[in-house]
This record gives structure tokens, C-alpha cells and sequence, in this order.
């Protein structure tokens, strides 16, 4: 069975929080915890958390860091969030659990 990745995201004006989820059949799991940028290095911390899980391959790795800085490049560019469903580049589940 393939592994399957997601984006949990808190979108806000003035930050944003982004957690990666591990999804088993159609059961999302958190495998990181919420990490908010500007506020913190959140890529930089996410690369530590998923360094530590060692089933996710390294190209698999390098491509939820990948998203990431695509999703906050979009951020920082005040894109509706909504935009991001339509971003062909992005290849994981993304779930809005806060917009403010």
C-alpha cells in the first residue's frame, strides 16, 4: 500500500500554521505537530520532526518540504487560500482547519 500525505493548515493574516498527516485508507493522523511561521522557522522544523520518521523515504521527504514552500510562497503572496485546491504543483490532501 502507498503512503499517503496531507496538509493540515491554520491560514491566517498574520501567520500560518501547517501540520503533515499520515492517511491510512481514509483515516488522517498527525505525524507533526502545528508549527506557525512567521512566528517560528516552520519549514525548518517540520524537515527536524519528519528527519525522525524514519518509514518515510527521503524523496518523499523532500517532497512534502517542497510543498510547503509552495503553500507558504502562496501565503505570502495573501493568495485566497481556496487557490491552493487549484494548484496542479501541490500533490497532497489539503485540509482547512482554521481561516481568521
Amino acid at each position: 500500500m502507498n503512503q499517503r500525505f496531507g496538509f493540515r493548515l491554520v491560514w491566517g493574516e498574520n501567520s500560518i500554521g501547517i501540520a503533515i498527516d499520515e492517511i491510512f485508507l481514509t483515516t488522517p493522523s498527525l505525524i507533526t505537530n502545528y508549527y506557525y511561521w512567521p512566528q517560528t522557522d516552520a519549514w525548518e522544523q517540520i524537515r527536524l520532526d519528519l528527519e525522525t520518521k524514519i518509514w518515510i523515504p527521503k524523496d518523499e521527504q523532500r517532497k512534502i518540504l517542497n510543498t510547503i514552500t509552495e503553500i507558504l510562497n502562496s501565503w505570502k503572496k495573501n493568495t485566497n487560500p481556496k487557490e491552493l485546491y487549484l494548484n496542479e504543483n501541490l500533490s497532497y490532501e489539503i485540509e482547512f482547519v482554521g481561516l481568521f
